[in-house]
């Protein structure tokens, strides 16, 4: 498990201006799993130091645990971006409609299933969602169902959907030739500029990076009609008082308990 920035701020004035970036894994995880040597965060932690936290979840599924784990990772790092992968991403969608989180999310391969979660994103905040072709275990259809709704609902200035060939662990993304674009009517982020010349790139074909989709979500915060990047912790007291934030832990604390 990563350790929180422990300053405390909201201020992305760093080194390299780069967002606070919370990663949340998919399911399928046991006592002997090490999910922080999996590709996306080993990936993730090389592209922002100190300003990456994730927390490995345990018997992931327990969804409520996964909530409540995710919901305090919120409050303790108070990230900019947060990223999720296949379960992660109805985890995502179940914070924000708890109101744990309201800011830009990234959605990888987000293993929705009908009946079960909500394909109505939340309006008013920035969304980016990543799919893949081959996806094994969450068909392609059903992602272009549930992105297809979500696109005509919020808009290109609120959500962008982007297809690569890859199957569900979507692992091209983070490697160094990149993930293979394919075109949905959404476009593309383009070729890397610094990325190593392949057939690929010399057939045209465009190539996509998982810290693009990363900085994607971050630019829309700007183009989302009335979003307010201050009140992205829309159950989080806005205060420096130690005392008003162990009060609104105590209260968030109790809410998750009777999740």
């Amino acid at each position: 498990q990563d350790s929180p920035d422990s300053t405390g701020s909201d201020s992305v004035a760093m080194a390299d201006d780069l967002p606070k970036v919370l990663y949340i894994h998919g399911g399928g995880s046991t006592d002997n799993t090490d999910r922080t040597v999996e590709p996306f965060p080993v990936y993730l932690r090389g592209c922002y130091g100190k300003r990456f936290h994730m927390v490995e979840m345990r018997l992931t599924h327990d969804f409520e645990a996964c909530i409540r784990m995710q919901a305090a990772a919120i409050r303790e790092f108070r990230p900019d971006v947060i990223i999720g992968r296949s379960q992660g991403g109805p985890t995502i969608m179940q914070l924000i409609r708890r109101k744990f989180w309201a800011g830009p999310s990234v959605l990888c391969c987000p293993a929705v299933y009908p009946g079960i979660d909500d394909f109505v994103l939340q309006q008013g905040l920035p969304y980016v969602v990543l799919s893949g072709t081959d996806d094994e275990q969450v068909p392609y259809a059903r992602l272009i169902n549930f992105c297809e709704r979500n696109r005509k609902r919020l808009g290109s200035g609120s959500f962008r959907w982007h297809t690569v060939v890859d199957r569900h662990a979507l692992q091209t993304c983070v490697e160094q030739t990149g993930a293979q674009v394919v075109e949905n009517g959404e476009g593309s982020l383009g070729l890397k500029k610094d990325a190593p010349e392949t057939k690929d790139s010399k057939n045209g074909n465009k190539r996509l990076f998982l810290r693009e989709l990363i900085q994607e979500a971050w630019d829309l915060r700007l183009k989302v009609a009335g979003y307010d990047h201050s009140k992205r912790f829309p159950s989080t007291l806005d205060s420096s008082s130690p005392s008003a934030r162990r009060q609104q832990r105590g209260r968030n604390e109790k809410t998750c308990r009777l999740l």
